[in-house]
């Protein structure tokens, strides 16, 4: 009976040890940044900083991205549909497709708007994010600044 006993406890460890996974990460770097290039060459500036120049104040701007969520028809895990532009989260026992943002359109978007209203600059501009009615797999990410019109160019 004792080797029946230890048996199954060295089965038991052996299997839970075979079941365990190990985290692995090769390492590398994550960079983050964005081309103002294209806006630049039309005149555009923008910029973290307050301006130091004489200008015009257009106003204060703020742009929301707010990912588009579909509820996934499929619930099975062994072959998820893949949706370009979309990642595949689970809630609550539901699988969701949620749109992923684009910064770059984000900020063609405040540009776009902040040249319609005259502006050449948008100063103390920033990027932020946060989580979805608490949800951490779901970002809005928010692109904001002053929008000025620079008048000593």
């Amino acid at each position: 009976m004792k080797n029946w006993i230890s048996l199954s406890v060295i089965l038991i460890i052996a299997t839970i040890a075979g079941c365990s996974t190990t985290l692995e990460n090769t390492g590398g770097f994550y960079v983050r940044g964005y081309d103002f290039t294209k806006y630049t060459e039309q005149g555009f500036l923008f910029t973290p900083e307050s301006y130091l120049g004489t200008y015009d104040a257009v106003g204060q701007i703020h742009v929301d991205f707010i990912p588009e969520v579909r509820e996934a028809l499929t619930p099975t895990i062994q072959r998820p549909i893949q949706i370009e532009g979309f990642d595949r989260i689970t809630h609550q026992g539901k699988y969701y497709y949620v749109e992923q943002p684009n910064t770059a359109k984000i900020i063609d978007h405040l540009y776009e708007l902040s040249a319609e209203m005259g502006a050449n600059a948008v100063t103390n501009f920033s990027v932020t994010s946060r989580a979805w009615e608490g949800i951490s797999d779901i970002r809005i990410v928010t692109v904001s600044g002053f929008a000025i019109r620079r008048t000593d160019i």
